[in-house]
This record gives structure tokens, sequence and C-alpha cells, in this order.
């Protein structure tokens, strides 16, 4: 698992968000940053043991919201505008789950 979270990083990774892919999808337009996916892998991180990581990670991820406290779909990561659906349940779900992991992963 520490491997394929390596891999997903260096291959998918812009600092603390991640794409949903890469390559060419044959849509027109690009996309952003798949917010969940990044969310995804503070989970990864807090079942792998790497709690420091896991949380420094939902820090950054905290800041991306918006001045309520919501996430959209995507975000470019170029002009950290948010792209997509807002807001967005998936996201926000893939944030508690993160959350819930990082808590249980933390030492008493």
């Amino acid at each position: 698992m520490t491997a394929t979270i390596a891999a997903i990083r260096r291959e998918l990774g812009h600092g603390p968000l991640l794409d949903r892919y890469s390559g060419e999808d044959g849509l027109t337009g690009g996309e952003g940053a798949f917010l969940c996916c990044s969310f995804w892998l503070v989970d990864a991180l807090a079942r792998t043991g790497r709690v420091d990581d896991a949380t420094e990670l939902m820090d950054q991820l905290m800041d991306v919201a918006n001045d309520v406290g919501l996430y959209a779909e995507e975000v470019d990561q170029d002009a950290d505008d948010f792209l997509g659906n807002i807001p967005q349940g998936l996201v926000h779900l893939a944030l508690i789950n993160a959350a819930v992991s990082v808590r249980e992963a933390t030492p008493a």
C-alpha cells in the first residue's frame, strides 16, 4: 500500500491536490484536481500509520474550502478556482471519512 500511495502522489499529485487520472480522455477542456482523491489519500495515509502525513495533508486541504467551509467537485490547480458541482456531497463525505480515519489512527 505504501508503494501505491507513493506512486499516486508522484503520478497524480499537485501539492496537496490529486488528479483523478492522467492521460487523454477524449473530452474537450481540462479537468481540475478531484478533491475526493485528495481526501481519500488522507484516509490511506492514516490507515497505513502515517498519521503525521495524514494530518498535514488534511490541514492543507482544509485551507482549500471556501469562506463557508464548502468544497466543489474539483479545483483548478493553477488558479485555485472551484470547478464542477458545488457543494459536492461526495467530497464532504470523503472529508468526514478522512477525519474519522485520522482520529482513529491518532495515538491517545
